[in-house]
């Protein structure tokens, strides 16, 4: 038997892990929802089949707390699609568009997250 502080380590570090592990569950069915990654410079036609740093359910992560960090109210926009290309640099395209029933020019925005660093860029829809 474990002393009472060696188990609740032990303890800690199985439910650290288990949330890890159902909070990127979540994350990654959420990203499913949405088509599979598309190759940005080839179109929507042909899968991404670049072998990437991040996972399609990371960058979209990372898009999704980028946005919310701009101010972007993610209840009146959902993910549409992501591509990845490594021209000119490794990094993800995330869609988002309105989930409003007429969607008006600009109800939209693009996050572009880089593969290497993680680093993040927000282009609102004109």
């Amino acid at each position: 038997m474990l002393p009472n502080n060696a188990l609740e380590r032990t303890v800690n570090k199985f439910a650290i892990a288990a949330f890890l592990v159902v909070g990127a569950s979540c994350v990654s069915q959420a990203a499913e929802k949405a088509e599979s990654p598309w190759n940005c410079d080839k179109g929507r036609a042909f899968p991404s089949k670049e072998v990437t740093r991040l996972k399609h359910a990371e960058a979209v992560a990372l898009a999704t707390v980028a946005a919310k960090n701009e101010g972007w109210d993610l209840s009146k926009y959902r993910h549409h699609s992501t591509c990845y290309s490594v021209k000119p640099r490794p990094e993800w395209t995330v869609f988002f568009e309105s989930r409003a029933e007429i969607v008006r020019p600009g109800d939209h925005f693009t996050v572009w997250v880089r593969d290497d660093n993680r680093s993040t860029k927000i282009m609102a829809g004109e």
